[in-house]
């Protein structure tokens, strides 16, 4: 039984489908309807959590360097450490 969440892509959709996925393989929620349940509201701001986290931790990463900052701020910072 996979004790984690495969998480590494982006899309909203995808993520709700694994979480399904893993929930469906624990003994505690085999019999839960989740397309009609309350879990369905719950598995929505789970991964709407996780994909907004993705977008933001992308956006990080791509402001860090020099060839892929889209913000002035970000290229000048790291140009100054350049010289």
């Amino acid at each position: 039984m996979p004790t984690t969440i495969k998480s590494t892509e982006l899309d909203f959709f995808e993520i709700k489908e694994s979480l399904k996925l893993f929930l469906k393989q624990q003994d505690e929620f085999e019999d839960y309807d989740f397309d009609g349940s309350a879990l369905s509201n719950l598995l929505d701001v789970l991964a709407y959590n996780t994909h907004f986290n993705g977008l933001i931790a992308n956006f990080a990463l791509n402001e860090s360097y020099l060839t892929t900052a889209q913000m002035r701020n970000s290229v000048v910072s790291l140009a100054e450490s350049l010289g």
